[in-house]
This record gives structure tokens, C-alpha cells and sequence, in this order.
């Protein structure tokens, strides 16, 4: 672990996996719509359109790779090939003085990991999911999310999570090859979020984790703005409809007293994964996972864990909530 990630993880922890898209997938969807839709007489195929998807899709894919490659570099001490994914301009860390240029930075990372300053047992690895990422041409924006894991022989499943971290990257290929421009760290608090205009799994599955940076900043109106006008979220606590009295009725679930106490604004986050999302034109289908984990006395705690069901509609080429279930696991 990091000195850098040790340090901006001190009130958050968790764990996750990060999901690659389909390419093939992606390439079966281009060639059908293509056949199904074939261009009018006289007008060119949307060739121009398909290549530009599927380059995307290809970038995402890569991108992702570079952030297993950023922790499996680290994870088998090779540090050399770390350096590998930055520009030699690059600039990594947190805070005020962050690292400049690509020397530095695979310096600062060798003598911080083989000090091992917090003495702690090996072998070690990271886990990065949760990508949000943003594709322009030769050039790319992305927030995900990183965890790092010990061994831990009290531990049930024999590991113990350490830290939980946000990644702010600026990115771009050369070469052929996606790098890292700049890679700033953050206690794993909730992002802005990034326009986008990917595919619809893309925009479904930015959907799901835009739910729990809302819910993890107390951004109610960010979160009500995620459901269709007759929208309704259904839970434990009940159910609601519309956006209104679904930001009305949260809000005051997690302002109440009892909440305030026991999970305080920045001391709390949910951890989105698996998703299964079926697209049928401007409707779809979603399961997902979750734990919602809170810090005691410095460390993460998992709390609740369950799935959600969801009825998606898109609404003027934005994806909407029409119902989400949040129910128990099973």
C-alpha cells in the first residue's frame, strides 16, 4: 500500500471488482443494427457513427485494463512497468504536492512500498471498480474506485480491507497506448458527475453508481433528479413516487436523529456492483448488488447488504429510474 493512499484513505475503506464491457458484445449489436436498419437510397451507411461506438467501447476496455495494470504492477513490485503507465509529464498523488513527471513518481512508489512503513503483512493486493470514464478521441477522463487488501487470519474470508480510495484520472493514448496523464487520490467521497453519451448499458450502468454517490453526499436533489416524473423507490422504509416525495422522504430519513448519529455525512459509503442490465429500446431491466458500509473507530464496517431491481426508461436520451426495488439478498 501506498503512503499516498494511506494517507487520503482515513475515513473510508471498502471493496468491489471492476466490470469490462462486452466487446463482442458490442461488435454483434453494431452488425445487427446495421442490417436491420440499412441506410436509405442514396445516403451513405452510419459507418462514421458504428466506428466511433465501438472505438469507445474499445477505449473503455483498455482504460480499465490500465487500472488492473496500475494495482498488479504494484501488487508484484514491478516497478519499472508502473512507470510504464504514465507520461513522462504525468502527475500522481494527493494533496498539495503531488508527484511531477514519470521518474518521480515510480520512485516515490518504490521507496514508500519497499519501506512497508506500516509494517503490514504480505502478500498484498488492490482492487479498482466502479469506472466512470469518458472518452474524447485520443484523450479520456475517468473516477473510479480502489480498495486495497492483507491477509488477515481473524478474518472469516481470511483478508482484511484497508483502505478505500477515489481515483480522478486525465488520460491519454499514445502510441496506441492509454496512460496516465494525471492521477489524483481522494478519500472515496462521492464525484460530480460527467456528461456522457455511450452506449445505453454504459449510461445504465453510470445510472446505478450515480444512486450511490447521491445517497453517500446527501445530494438529494441529485438523487431525486434520477427517477422518471412518476418514478417510485420502494424499500424498508416503504414507498415513494415522484421525484418530489422520493427527495422529501429520504431526506428526512437521513436527517432524523437517529441517523445523524449513527451515519454521520462522509462517514459512510455504499459499494455498487454486479450489474445485469437488458435493453429493449427506450425501456430496460437492472440487478444489481450493494453493501453500505459505515466507519467505527477507523475502520469499515459492513452494515447492509442487498440488490436492487429496477424499471429504467429513457426520457429525451437520458436514462431514468421508472421503479427501484431495494430489497434483502437472495
Amino acid at each position: 500500500m501506498t503512503q499516498i493512499e494511506t494517507r487520503v484513505a482515513t475515513t473510508h475503506a471498502g471493496a468491489g471488482s471492476s466490470f469490462k464491457p462486452l466487446i463482442c458484445l458490442g461488435v454483434a449489436l453494431v452488425a445487427l443494427a446495421a442490417a436491420a436498419d440499412p441506410a436509405p437510397a442514396g445516403q451513405p451507411a452510419p459507418a462514421a457513427s458504428e466506428s466511433s461506438r465501438l472505438d469507445r467501447l474499445e477505449a473503455r476496455q483498455e482504460i480499465e485494463e490500465l487500472f488492473a495494470q496500475y494495482g498488479a504492477t504494484l501488487d508484484r513490485r514491478d516497478f519499472d512497468s508502473f512507470g510504464r503507465l504514465f507520461t513522462e509529464d504525468a502527475v500522481y498523488g494527493a494533496g498539495p504536492t503531488p508527484a511531477h513527471g514519470r521518474a518521480a513518481i515510480q520512485a516515490q512508489l518504490q521507496q514508500t512500498l519497499s519501506a512497508n512503513p506500516m509494517h503490514l503483512p504480505g502478500p498484498d493486493f488492490h482492487l479498482s471498480f466502479s469506472p466512470s470514464i469518458h472518452v474524447e478521441g485520443d484523450h479520456a477522463t475517468a473516477h473510479s474506485l480502489g480498495t486495497y487488501l492483507i491477509p488477515d487470519i481473524h478474518s472469516p474470508s481470511g483478508w482484511k480491507m484497508i483502505f478505500l480510495v477515489s481515483y480522478d484520472d486525465t488520460l491519454v493514448r499514445r502510441n496506441g497506448h492509454w496512460l496516465f496523464q494525471q492521477r489524483l487520490l481522494h478519500a472515496a467521497a462521492p464525484a460530480a458527475a460527467v456528461p456522457d453519451t455511450l452506449d445505453d448499458h454504459e449510461a445504465i450502468e453510470r445510472l446505478l453508481m450515480e444512486y450511490g454517490r447521491a445517497v453517500d453526499n446527501r445530494d438529494w436533489a441529485a438523487f431525486a433528479a434520477l427517477f422518471a416524473p412518476d418514478g417510485e423507490w420502494q424499500g424498508a422504509q416503504g414507498a415513494y413516487h415522484g421525484p418530489e416525495q422520493i427527495q422529501q422522504s429520504m431526506q428526512k430519513v437521513f436527517s432524523s436523529p437517529a441517523a445523524a448519529a449513527d451515519i454521520p455525512k462522509g462517514s459512510n459509503f455504499h459499494v455498487m456492483t454486479n450489474p445485469i442490465i437488458d435493453v429493449k429500446g427506450d425501456h430496460a431491466m437492472a440487478s444489481s448488488r450493494f453493501i453500505f458500509y459505515k466507519m467505527e473507530h477507523g475502520k469499515p464496517v459492513a452494515t447492509v447488504a442487498g440488490r436492487y431491481e429496477d424499471t429504467l426508461i429513457r426520457i429525451d436520451g437520458v436514462w431514468k429510474f421508472q421503479q427501484r426495488r431495494a430489497l434483502p439478498p437472495g
